[in-house]
């Protein structure tokens, strides 16, 4: 339990980084302490996670960005005899990404590997 609520955390504080580079705008927000103006998303993101590693950190990624549209992407590791693997993509479901921003949520990223046949999927 602990792990996985430290992986929601560490999205969280993630996803206050990734959402200053979002594209924004200036809405004024009514508060019980009057008026603001603040910086609202543009759009929402695609909040894209690979099952089931990622679902800790996507639960994290909702916290913020609550009303993105979701990715799931089911994938895995193939080992080959000499020690090498491929990731093996099964199946992914997810809304339209043309032109959108897309966060990926995947604490297994450590060689890279994951990354890069994602970013071949999208």
């Amino acid at each position: 339990m602990r792990f996985r609520r430290n992986l929601e955390r560490i999205a969280e504080v993630t996803d206050m980084r990734s959402a200053r580079k979002c594209p924004g705008k200036k809405k004024e927000i009514t508060t019980p302490l009057g008026t603001s103006n603040s910086k609202v998303l543009s759009e929402q993101p695609v909040l894209a996670t690979i099952l089931r590693a990622g679902l800790a950190m996507h639960n994290g990624l909702l916290n913020y960005f609550d009303k993105a549209d979701n990715a799931f992407i089911s994938a895995y590791r193939k080992h080959n005899p000499d020690g090498t693997f491929d990731i093996r993509l099964e199946y992914m479901s997810c809304p339209e990404i043309d032109n959108r921003i897309v966060i990926v949520s995947d604490p297994m990223i450590a060689t890279g590997s994951s990354a890069g046949k994602i970013n071949t999927v999208f």
